[in-house]
């Protein structure tokens, strides 16, 4: 299971650099592809051939299935981790996220979220758990 936050930073080619806690599970490839919320999901490669079976079996006769089909399945990259540590995100995928110089590797899982850390700092921590009491009163209603 993947948990906690850890910042990196991307290098001149765009590669990022996988931490150690996270490198351990992964193994050495992992396929990284937009995800929801502007920012980017690595999964194990086990993880996501279970994944891309329940995708499969979504409707094709429903517009939400095939445009989340080709958003998500559309996206993905396998992707091999160098022995430094590294994997190298394509530029399609750092725009999506818009990924600049800093980015959060944060675990939640059963995968890792790459944001942006200033996207992360500013705009989605801010905003989102801004106020403390309004955020406990939602997890009331998703039963924790």
């Amino acid at each position: 299971m993947f948990t906690g936050t850890y910042n990196q930073k991307v290098d001149e080619k765009g590669r990022i650099t996988i931490p150690s806690k996270f490198k351990s599970e992964f193994g050495k490839k992992i396929v990284v592809t937009n995800y929801l919320d502007g920012c980017l999901s690595i999964y194990t490669k086990e993880t996501w051939t279970k994944l891309e079976k329940k995708i499969a079996s979504l409707p094709m006769s429903k517009k939400g299935s095939r445009d989340f089909k080709r958003f998500f399945l559309g996206s993905a990259l396998v992707l091999d981790i160098d022995k430094q540590g590294r994997v190298l995100i394509s530029m399609p995928l750092r725009q999506y996220a818009k990924l600049g110089e800093e980015v959060n590797l944060i675990g939640v899982g059963d995968h890792v979220e790459i944001w942006d850390s200033k996207v992360w700092d500013k705009s989605y921590m801010s905003t989102t758990f801004k106020n403390d009491n309004q955020f406990a009163e939602s997890l009331e209603d998703l039963g924790i």
